[in-house]
């Protein structure tokens, strides 16, 4: 068994157990060692302190994370494996770039990493704007049936029904001022263009994308230009959401990886 910990960090509108089903297919991780921590904004006890932060800062957000894998005891000489997911994947990559020493791996499933243009940036803005403004004031239940109608999900609708039921029972289980409050704060909008900082990166990095997911295979593709030890997987069969859609895939690319 590997002794290295393991680190997961889910999507936007996911949940601890997002990663259950990848956890249980797992042959080489200590259970003991493996996290899945909250993302902030995250869970039916998140709450806001008496005073919001004034502006967005996607830096101050991985620091915060960062803080709690030093709770867990992940450092430069306890070095993990992170695993992130979308909005998960995209934190991963701050810690990356933040906590150099931390991470030996890192396995980033449909990540984004960042808007190089300005207006761009603006206007990702304004619509994470919109979408918080509408979790504010239609609530969590009309907003997530709009977010699950997203083209960029269509293929979970072959998913067998429980196991979207399963999805739907963790979404529901967050806070519609938590949900935007992660819009606001960690949305794509406000996060700064990694892509001239890849070449930084320490750990060995693994891209990884469904096949049917054109727009995130192009992303990934681009990356690996600049850093092209990075290794890119193409899960067959599959869109965005590889976690919930290809546990088992998920599991097997994290017992291949090097055990150092």
């Amino acid at each position: 068994m590997r002794h290295v910990p393991l680190v997961l960090l889910h999507g936007f509108t996911g949940a601890l157990a997002s990663y259950d089903a990848v956890l249980a297919k797992l042959r080489t991780y200590r259970s003991e060692r493996t996290f899945t921590p909250y993302l902030l904004g995250y869970g039916s006890s998140w709450a806001f302190s008496p005073v919001e932060p004034a502006a967005p800062d996607f830096a101050r957000e991985v620091d915060a994370l960062a803080e709690q894998l030093r709770g867990f005891g992940i450092g430069p000489d306890n070095p993990c494996t992170v695993v992130g997911y979308s909005l998960g994947a995209r934190l991963a990559l701050g810690l990356l770039v933040a906590r150099r020493t931390w991470f030996n791996d890192a396995v980033l499933v449909g990540v984004n990493p960042g808007l190089a243009d300005a207006g761009a940036r603006t206007t990702r803005r304004s619509e994470d704007e919109a979408r918080a403004v509408k979790l504010e004031t239609r609530g969590l239940a009309a907003f997530l049936s709009a977010w699950q109608a997203m083209p960029l999900f269509e293929s979970q609708r072959a998913l067998p029904s429980a196991v979207l039921d399963a999805q739907h029972q963790l979404r529901q289980t967050h806070t519609a001022a938590g949900l935007a409050y992660s819009l606001r704060h960690t949305g794509l909008g406000v996060m700064p263009d990694y892509v001239p900082r890849l070449v930084e990166i320490r750990a060995r990095l693994h891209l990884v994308v469904g096949e049917h997911n054109a727009k995130f295979r192009l992303i990934a593709e681009q990356m690996q230009r600049v850093v092209p030890k990075a290794e890119l997987a193409v899960v067959p069969g599959v869109g965005h959401n590889v976690p919930l859609e290809a546990p088992t895939a998920l599991a097997a690319l994290l017992d291949a990886l090097p055990e150092d």
